[in-house]
């Protein structure tokens, strides 16, 4: 759910900028699964500070924002940014910030040391190489207080374009949105998307290569698979911290 790249692929930012693909309906569709879904784990609640990394538009913030003490969000994409700002207008918790296109791992507008829960959705695919994920996480070190909670979302495992499909129609007949899945698919297929995802693709793990991002980085982590997203063939994971 987010624009994030880098300077090798400002094609991703300038498509997410500009993108017209994901309709309201189902941006709202996949905000509303993951608030669900994600709240046994994260248990957000009314002290929580809450980093948003690839806020998008804001359907997230929308939900989230009125049940938390401060919510940041943060995004490559000035279009977004402004959605975020102009949906949630009248809720004072909610702070959207634009990230830097040329390093889109300074956190620098949000306070340092302050956040509790931190969620990641949508972005990892985006990102240009598998080490980033390492990046992230000691950027976000520094944003969080100890003891504090984070999910990244949409790792893909050996991915392929015809998976990561199966998986997104699997996730529309398991969750009651086909009919929205399949337009997404069609629109896809016959926009600039397709084209774009051929030439940039989208970042894929491998096996030991996921494992590493569970453990790897001196946290504690738990990998799962389908249940955080509404693409059944993508994984997810959740550290406390």
């Amino acid at each position: 759910m987010s624009s994030l790249g880098e300077s090798a692929r400002t094609d991703w930012i300038t498509y997410w900028d500009r993108q017209k693909l994901f309709s309201d309906r189902l941006w709202q569709l996949h905000a509303r699964h993951f608030v669900k879904a994600s709240q046994e784990l994260m248990a957000f609640g009314p002290e929580d500070r809450v980093l948003d990394i690839g806020c998008g538009s804001g359907y997230i913030a929308a939900l989230l924002a009125p049940r938390v003490q401060e919510y940041w969000g943060l995004d490559t994409s000035p279009r977004f940014i402004s959605q975020c700002r102009a949906r949630l207008v009248d809720e004072p918790k909610a702070t959207f910030e634009v990230l830097p296109h040329d390093d889109y791992f300074d956190f620098s507008q949000a306070p340092k040391g302050h956040f509790n829960k931190v969620i990641c959705v949508g972005v990892v695919p985006l990102y240009p190489k598998v080490e980033d994920v390492g990046r992230l996480m000691e950027t976000v070190r520094e944003m969080i207080t100890p003891e504090a909670r984070m999910i990244i979302t949409d790792f893909v495992l050996n991915g392929s374009i015809l998976k990561d499909v199966w998986g997104s129609i699997m996730g529309g007949i398991k969750y009651e949105c086909l009919g929205e899945k399949l337009k997404l698919l069609w629109g896809a297929s016959t926009t600039e998307y397709l084209k774009q995802r051929r030439l940039e693709k989208i970042l894929s793990f491998t096996k030991n290569e996921l494992e590493y991002a569970l453990s790897g980085y001196g946290v504690a982590g738990r990998l799962i698979k389908g249940q955080l997203g509404m693409n059944t063939q993508r994984w997810h994971i959740f550290y406390q911290f």
